[in-house]
């Protein structure tokens, strides 16, 4: 947890969202979180808006899409024939290469939620060093969905270095 008491110290809040079966949420009894202005109603249209994002992340098969193909996969090869959540899935890879594969899914999912969870709250600039470029498949962060995610969804992707010239600038 030391990375996320850093990002508090810097006064960087995490976003509040919506519960969603399977993601990690923080307690906001423990952490504070950024929370819209506007209260119920104005967190509802921001999470409509992540929602939106998210759904045609998983249209072109990137984000948490990739963990869904996986998971499914892999309950099909180890599961014990009963339907099961694509979470339980991915808790079944035997292999040292399974293993690798669902962490490489699992970090694509959680860049494609912080990229949704972005645009839901109305930020405009993504902030990554990563350029999707350490998997064979397609990435949410590879040029092709960064030039789809700017010229459908408005979204500017800046690295480190760049934010700190926007601001000093």
């Amino acid at each position: 947890m030391n990375r996320i008491n850093d990002a508090l110290s810097l006064k960087i809040l995490p976003l509040i969202t919506g519960m969603e079966m399977g993601n990690f949420h923080l307690d906001d009894k423990i952490y504070p979180l950024y929370k819209p202005d506007g209260g119920i109603t104005e967190l509802v249209r921001c999470m409509d808006k992540v929602h939106e994002l998210s759904r045609s992340l998983g249209c072109k098969g990137v984000g948490k899409a990739a963990a869904i193909e996986l998971g499914v996969k892999l309950t099909k090869k180890y599961g014990s024939g009963k339907d099961e959540l694509f979470h339980r899935g991915l808790g079944r890879a035997e292999t040292k290469a399974e293993r690798e594969n669902v962490a490489k899914v699992v970090a694509e999912w959680a860049d494609g939620d912080s990229i949704a969870a972005h645009y839901g709250f109305g930020m405009d600039l993504f902030c990554s060093e990563d350029f999707g470029r350490s998997s064979k498949k397609a990435s949410v962060l590879d040029e092709d969905h960064r030039r789809w995610l700017k010229s459908d969804f408005d979204i500017g992707f800046v690295t480190l270095i760049d934010l700190a010239r926007m601001l000093t600038e």
